[in-house]
């Protein structure tokens, strides 16, 4: 899936060793994680083979690997739980992440049918928490104590959208959208074709069939 600044890509094996070098940043690894561990590339690799959670790497338009989104499916079908990271620090704040995110939504939306996205962040992460904030998700409510960091408990916000206030967001901001067909197209072709099919049925009713 291709971005104006990134595309969602699959996932590689040397995408291990990346995530493996992304970890080693404490602030990284905290906000990717929600934990600081002594984690080793085999571990690491053991972890994402075993886990039911899929995972896309996050390319640049210069072909630069910068990070990777996740997701999962949570209790029924249909609801799924999303996370990631970009690996880069120095790239923070410059609409990757956000981009990134918005094309996983789009692939589960308008591809996997899905009806409820949710996402959990510890209130730490300000730049999840304000990309959160903006972009039609509902706040559900706050996870006391969910993460412990510097010697700390931290809450965690856990937020969602739906589906249908996806739709009704992003009709209203339509450069948002990833599609694969363009909808001028699409509304050309359709109006063609029921102009053709009228003219079909009404030969065939003046054939009296």
């Amino acid at each position: 899936m291709q971005g104006l600044m990134v595309s969602l890509v699959p996932f590689e094996d040397d995408d291990f060793e990346l995530i493996y070098k992304w970890r080693q940043s404490n602030l990284t690894s905290a906000l990717m994680s929600g934990s600081l561990d002594f984690v080793s590339l085999e571990e690491i690799k053991d972890q994402i083979k075993q886990d039911s959670t899929k995972y896309v790497g996050v390319k640049t338009s210069s072909g630069k690997k910068i990070g990777f989104i996740s997701w999962h499916q949570v209790k029924i079908q249909g609801n799924y739980q999303l996370g990631g990271t970009i690996g880069d620090s120095d790239l923070w704040d410059k609409g990757y992440g956000v981009e990134a995110t918005k094309l996983i939504m789009d692939y589960l939306f308008h591809f996997k049918n899905a009806h409820r996205l949710q996402f959990i962040t510890g209130l730490y992460n300000k730049r999840t928490i304000k990309m959160l904030m903006k972009h039609a998700t509902q706040i559900e409510g706050v996870l006391r104590d969910y993460y412990f960091l510097d010697g700390q408990y931290h809450d965690a916000a856990i937020c969602s959208v739906l589906r249908d206030e996806y739709y009704e967001y992003y009709r209203e901001n339509p450069e948002f959208y990833y599609n694969i067909f363009e909808p001028n197209e699409l509304e050309e072709t359709r109006l063609e074709f029921k102009k053709y099919y009228d003219m079909q049925r009404s030969n065939l009713s003046n054939l009296g069939v």
